[in-house]
Protein backbone atom coordinates (compact mmCIF):
# COMPACT_ATOMS: atom_id res chain seq x y z
CA UNK A 1 0.00 0.00 0.00
CA UNK A 2 1.48 3.09 -1.15
CA UNK A 3 2.23 5.88 1.99
CA UNK A 4 -0.28 8.22 2.59
CA UNK A 5 2.01 10.64 3.98
CA UNK A 6 4.21 13.25 1.29
CA UNK A 7 6.82 12.21 -0.29
CA UNK A 8 9.77 13.23 -3.08
CA UNK A 9 10.26 10.07 -5.11
CA UNK A 10 9.26 6.49 -4.93
CA UNK A 11 12.22 3.97 -5.77
CA UNK A 12 11.17 0.66 -7.09
CA UNK A 13 13.39 -2.23 -6.23
CA UNK A 14 14.56 -4.14 -9.17
CA UNK A 15 13.59 -8.22 -10.33
CA UNK A 16 13.83 -10.10 -12.77
CA UNK A 17 12.91 -9.78 -16.58
CA UNK A 18 12.59 -12.74 -18.36
CA UNK A 19 14.60 -13.79 -21.81
CA UNK A 20 11.34 -12.86 -23.73
CA UNK A 21 11.32 -9.15 -21.98
CA UNK A 22 8.72 -10.34 -19.86
CA UNK A 23 8.34 -8.70 -16.35
CA UNK A 24 8.59 -11.30 -13.38
CA UNK A 25 5.46 -11.03 -11.24
CA UNK A 26 7.35 -9.17 -8.35
CA UNK A 27 8.66 -6.74 -10.70
CA UNK A 28 4.74 -6.02 -12.03
CA UNK A 29 3.65 -5.78 -8.84
CA UNK A 30 6.55 -3.30 -7.87
CA UNK A 31 5.76 -1.06 -10.75
CA UNK A 32 2.29 -1.12 -10.40
CA UNK A 33 2.18 -0.15 -6.74
CA UNK A 34 4.50 3.42 -8.17
CA UNK A 35 2.44 3.92 -10.90
CA UNK A 36 -0.46 3.87 -8.10
CA UNK A 37 1.39 5.98 -5.81
CA UNK A 38 2.76 8.48 -8.55
CA UNK A 39 -1.00 8.63 -9.58
CA UNK A 40 -1.78 10.16 -6.13
CA UNK A 41 1.37 12.02 -5.82
CA UNK A 42 3.23 13.06 -8.75
CA UNK A 43 7.24 12.63 -8.10
CA UNK A 44 9.99 11.59 -9.56
CA UNK A 45 10.18 7.61 -9.95
CA UNK A 46 13.62 5.50 -9.77
CA UNK A 47 14.14 1.87 -10.49
CA UNK A 48 17.25 0.70 -9.85
CA UNK A 49 18.35 -3.10 -9.92
CA UNK A 50 21.02 -5.08 -11.81
CA UNK A 51 21.16 -7.65 -14.38
CA UNK A 52 21.49 -10.95 -14.04
CA UNK A 53 23.66 -12.82 -16.15
CA UNK A 54 20.29 -14.81 -17.49
CA UNK A 55 18.64 -11.65 -18.25
CA UNK A 56 18.54 -9.90 -21.71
Amino acid sequence: MPPTENYDAIVVLGAQVRQDGKLSVQLQWRLDAAVEAWRKHDCLIITCGSQGADEP
